[in-house]
């Protein structure tokens, strides 16, 4: 690729500004920063000013077990979770850790996921395992012991019928962050903002059509929790 002369100030003020910067970059680097939303919530972020050494420590701890891809995704899902949670008046913070860390364990072997994960997550399979064993080694390498953000980390992949509005944030943020682009997609990014139990309904919706497709059970968490939320929201 040949260099461009061009300044990333100036690129990222015009971003900042609302402005495309598309002509004055690479089209894969266009892509990427689009996709992403890489400053779309710039001024949600810019609330954490005082959090932000804290939350680079943890970066740096965690950046060495996962993948360039894992990456992006878990700084995807804590941007969004920052977003929603600002919207619906949930600790800012708390949502930030929650969301960068809820793969911290992800590529752990999986005999130490399963070693991790407490006995009473039932029903338990290689592809949900890494979110309790998170939950444990968010805990125990990193002192964390909020038991908010540690549930919300553990059922991150399942959703519980006890799952609270941080629970809520980092389960969706997961799902329907800007870097993935399934087009059912929009319509539950749109509801978040809104209503966050009817999104909850939306994307678990979508969940039991991806399993049914690929002829998988939904864990009894997941269909606990969706009847729980349908239950409340009908009782509204």
């Amino acid at each position: 690729m040949e260099p461009i002369p061009i300044s990333s100030t100036y690129v990222r003020e015009a971003l900042l500004g609302g402005e495309s910067a598309d002509h004055l970059l690479p089209p894969s680097v266009a892509s990427f920063i689009n996709n992403n939303m890489i400053y779309a919530f710039a001024s949600d972020l810019s609330d954490l000013s005082s959090d932000w050494l804290y939350l680079q420590k943890l970066e740096q701890i965690q950046w060495p077990l996962l993948s360039q891809e894992r990456r992006v995704h878990v700084l995807n899902v804590m941007q969004y979770s920052i977003h929603l949670a600002k919207i619906h008046k949930v600790d800012l913070r708390r949502a930030a850790v929650a969301g960068l860390l809820h793969d911290y364990a992800k590529y752990l072997p999986l005999d130490d996921q399963y070693e991790a994960a407490p006995q009473d997550f039932i029903d338990l399979n290689d592809k949900i395992v890494h979110a309790p064993a998170c939950a444990y080694y968010v805990k125990s390498d990193l002192g964390i012991d909020d038991q908010g953000i540690l549930d919300a980390i553990c059922y991150h992949t399942t959703s519980h019928p006890q799952i609270d509005n941080l629970g809520k944030i980092i389960y969706l943020a997961d799902k329907i962050e800007y870097g993935r682009e399934f087009k059912s997609l929009p319509p539950i990014r749109r509801m978040a903002e809104l209503d966050l139990d009817r999104a909850m309904l939306m994307c678990l919706d979508e969940v039991f059509l991806a399993l049914e497709r690929q002829g998988r059970e939904a864990h009894p968490f997941t269909k606990a929790s969706y009847d729980t939320i349908s239950k409340a929201v009908r009782n509204r």
